[in-house]
């Protein structure tokens, strides 16, 4: 609840000190902190995203909102984690990137050169084609559940959890890169996303933002639809 209050109160901050100066969104390559890269986009809107998969919202990304002042950006992550982007006197970039513990007048928990960069998939693209089908998945309780992706972006699955019961839930669904997000009539959200050879699934409950914690993940193993049952 502390990181959702946060993300609302910055997202309320932020557009009243600074329109974002870009109108397409920006990429910039930093370095992570652990001795790689990864790739931080800002939004028109103030929003952030990257594509560091080593946190908790693991192949998800890290989440955020940002801020120019001069020569000067500062990406506020759900994580507690900032980076600020500054212009150095020879014209080049560098980016300091601060603990959630470390304040932003202190020193840098690590520190790394920084250059904008064309734009490009935060993620490595999956082929839509391969969402569609039928997934066994684990629910909040720990129990498996199975969802069906449909080509209509229309979706089924057979938890027993939300208002209809036994009925399982339906839903829609919207892909994107690396994952389909899939909101569902009971307000449940499933997000199945594609990460260094494997499928993941997270969930966030009807009370939840997307930028803020989710509720529970597990693997995501795609199976024949005879096992789930599905007929075509």
């Amino acid at each position: 609840m502390k990181k959702i209050r946060l993300l609302l109160f910055i997202s309320l901050l932020f557009p009243a000190i600074s329109f974002a100066e870009t109108k397409k969104g920006e990429f910039w390559e930093v370095g992570d902190g652990e001795g790689g890269t990864i790739l931080i986009k800002l939004m028109p809107d103030c929003f952030a995203r990257t594509n560091y998969s080593k946190g908790e919202h693991g192949y998800l990304g890290e989440m955020g909102y940002w801020h120019r002042a001069g020569s000067v950006t500062t990406v506020l992550y759900d994580s507690g984690w900032s980076d600020v982007i500054r212009k150095n006197e020879d014209g080049s970039f560098s980016k300091n990137g601060y603990s959630p513990t470390t304040p932003l007048d202190g020193k840098p928990s690590n520190t790394s050169p920084a250059k904008q960069v064309n734009q490009r998939p935060l993620f490595e693209p999956v082929p839509v084609e391969k969402f569609i089908g039928v997934w066994k998945l684990i629910d909040e309780n720990g129990d498996m559940f199975y969802l069906d992706i449909k080509a209509d972006h229309t979706a089924r699955s057979s938890y027993a959890g939300g208002p209809e019961g036994v009925f399982g839930e339906t839903g829609v669904w919207r892909y994107e890169g690396n994952r389909i997000t899939i909101v569902y009539n009971s307000g449940w959200v499933n997000i199945i996303v594609y990460g260094d050879g494997k499928f993941m699934k997270y969930s966030y409950g009807p009370d939840q933002i997307l930028a803020g914690e989710f509720n529970n993940t597990s693997s995501a193993e795609k199976v024949a639809p005879k096992e789930a049952g599905v007929t075509y």
